[in-house]
């Protein structure tokens, strides 16, 4: 083909491509059409088909993979979610930030050259000024700037997208966290802003709820409290074959190290409560990258596991990988390798070594815990309580890495003997079943949060 004309053809492919990437949604104008609240919630999976899932209860979200088919007023969404009273559509819940997920814009402030950089008083007086610009940096006075500057931006859009007129303000903290609260009522629906910052300034979130009138809540502080009545939670339970399990909602953790903070919020969502995510991230001080420890994780549960009105229990705990334990249980892993002729473990890594499944849930197969492990799993549950397992994952090609991972217990099967569990992790990790060996070789801690 002439060159001239192949230049000229790639050229034309690559803008019959470009509408896919630039052709998302604008959802703004939705919650101003009277005719889109009698929306049913069968017609709108019907319409979004590709894009919608359901949670599992009474809300459809769109997976972190598809957000990029929808936009607010020209910004980019980072949750959306449509919640009914079974067919009736109630609230639109639309995050415009998010930790983790959104990059605010700083000014960057240039440097000039200097020839005389390398001399011992620049470097001196460089490295002084390093250390004023880290304590800078620690009190994110810039990004807190910037993320306010941006939520009044948002809220001066939301005033000229619907007509808004008075407005009310309110605030509260949770654990650590300020939320801000914007609300403005309209016939049809009410809007409400939110924003919140953590104690250090950093920013956590910005929302825009949309909700029919009449469904808006008068105390905010409620809403994260859970609200079901225990007594009602055995009604829940579903049963199917030889297994017992209930349903929760999803709340997906997308790309960033959430799996503690979403596998929470996911259990008190099932109990009613409308905590937000990144809020409960905020207040667990979760690392969107690194996540967070379980010794944090412990501590943090027993001082606000009043302020979100349930009760936390720790059940279980690996003990051998207390550091006193860790090098025996590594000695009895190489011994049973070496029978194996398999790799053995390197004592100076401790539990940062890359474990073979099968050699470790042999190892632990003759522990006395292994049938309390399934004899609380099957207590719990006929209760209808959720269990909160952290787990190891083991890798699954030579020379990969283990990971730790925390997921929800939600029933057991019977014949054979195993647990019903599910991932933070979206459509299609709602609910899987692990045998009991397996379950119980992997388990590292167990813990419960009651109402």
């Amino acid at each position: 083909m002439n060159p001239v004309k192949s230049v000229f053809f790639r050229a034309i492919a690559a803008l019959l491509l470009m509408p896919a990437v630039f052709c998302a949604e604008d959802i703004s104008k939705l919650p101003d059409d009277a005719g889109f609240w009698e929306t049913t919630r069968s017609g709108l999976q019907k319409k979004y088909k590709k894009t919608l899932v359901s949670d599992g209860t009474d809300s459809l979200y769109c997976p972190p993979e598809a957000l990029k088919l929808f936009s607010f007023d020209g910004e980019k969404i980072y949750d959306l979610k449509f919640t009914f009273s079974g067919e009736q559509l109630d609230e639109i819940h639309i995050s415009l930030y998010t930790r983790g997920d959104a990059v605010l814009k700083t000014p960057e402030k240039k440097e000039k050259e200097d020839p005389e950089e390398d001399s011992p008083k620049k470097k001196k007086k460089k490295k002084n000024d390093k250390k004023k610009d880290d304590k800078k940096k620690n009190n994110k006075n810039s990004s807190a700037k910037e993320f306010f500057k941006k939520s009044d931006a948002i809220e001066k859009n939301l005033t000229r997208l619907y007509s808004l007129g008075e407005k009310k303000r309110s605030s509260m903290k949770m654990a650590g966290v300020k939320v801000y609260v914007s609300r403005w009522e309209k016939k049809d629906f009410t809007v409400e802003l939110s924003r919140a910052v953590n104690e250090d300034k950093s920013p956590e979130y910005i929302t825009v709820d949309f909700i029919r009138s009449g469904k808006t809540s008068s105390k905010l502080k409620q809403n994260i409290k859970s609200k079901i009545d225990p007594a009602s939670l055995v009604s829940r339970l579903q049963k199917e074959d030889n297994s017992t399990y209930m349903i929760l909602p999803m709340i997906d953790q997308g790309q960033k190290g959430y799996c503690v903070p979403s596998t929470i919020a996911r259990v008190l969502a099932y109990y009613g409560s409308d905590i937000e995510l990144h809020a409960l991230a905020g207040m667990m001080g979760v690392d969107p990258k690194r996540g967070i420890t379980m010794d944090k994780t412990i501590e943090v549960l027993e001082k606000i596991d009043s302020k979100i009105d349930v009760e936390f229990k720790m059940l279980y705990t690996f003990p051998d990988f207390a550091p006193r334990k860790l090098n025996f249980f590594i000695k009895k892993y190489n011994s049973l390798a070496r029978r194996k002729n398999a790799a053995e473990l390197d004592i100076s890594k401790g539990a940062k070594n890359s474990f073979n499944g099968e050699i470790f849930t042999q190892l632990r197969s003759g522990d006395p815990w292994k049938k309390r492990f399934f004899t609380e799993v099957r207590r719990s549950v006929d209760h209808g309580i959720p269990l909160c397992w952290g787990t190891i994952i083991f890798p699954q090609k030579k020379g990969g890495a283990c990971s730790y991972h925390l997921r929800l217990i939600v029933g057991y099967s019977t014949e054979p003997e195993g647990v019903v569990f599910s991932d933070s992790w979206g459509k299609g990790h709602e609910r899987n079943i692990e045998n009991l060996d397996e379950a119980w070789g992997r388990t590292m801690f167990l813990f419960s949060l009651t109402p």
